[in-house]
């Protein structure tokens, strides 16, 4: 792994205003030295990390290469186009809300569940709200839709394999 690569996984980190093991969390790592690892040059991320970052909003060609869709180097983006950092109160809030649901719901909220739903979720709040209020009232359109489509599923029948 480049030093550069090294890099930029500690840039987001920072800007995130999260420690590793809060970041490793984030994408479903195990510990914080896993974390800590990518950021020393040790091991590089795997795809389902990366995976995690992507639904995250980090720009995976940027991570990898240093430049953003329009080749322009990261010094040179304007500050709009650069990746944002992670609002972890959010995320964190999202995660509960996806747990208990799917408790409610009687469904499994396996790790990988909880994360794909709420980076999907954190995703669409992200770009379609702009204030806290807006994004609270817009996570519990989310978590509506989640419902019927749990439901959904259910009656067509499908539901039985998410079961407990």
């Amino acid at each position: 792994m480049t030093e550069r690569l090294q890099t930029r996984l500690r840039t987001i980190r920072h800007q995130a205003g999260l420690t590793a093991s809060e970041m490793a969390r984030h994408v479903g790592l195990k510990d914080r030295k896993s974390w800590e690892n990518y950021e020393r040059g040790q091991t590089t991320p795997k795809a389902d990390v990366l995976t995690r970052l992507a639904l995250l909003g980090i720009d995976i060609n940027w991570l990898l290469t240093g430049t953003l869709p329009n080749s322009r180097p990261l010094a040179a983006t304007p500050a709009q186009d650069r990746p944002q950092p992670i609002h972890t109160g959010l995320l964190a809030l999202i995660g509960e809300e996806i747990t208990l649901l799917l408790q409610a719901e009687q469904q499994n909220a396996t790790p990988g569940r909880v994360a794909t739903l709420q980076a999907q979720a954190y995703a669409d709040l992200i770009s379609t709200y702009d204030t806290d209020q807006e994004r609270s009232l817009g996570l519990r359109l989310i978590l509506q839709q989640i419902r019927q489509e749990l439901h959904r599923q259910e009656q067509e029948g499908h539901g039985a394999s998410g079961r407990k």
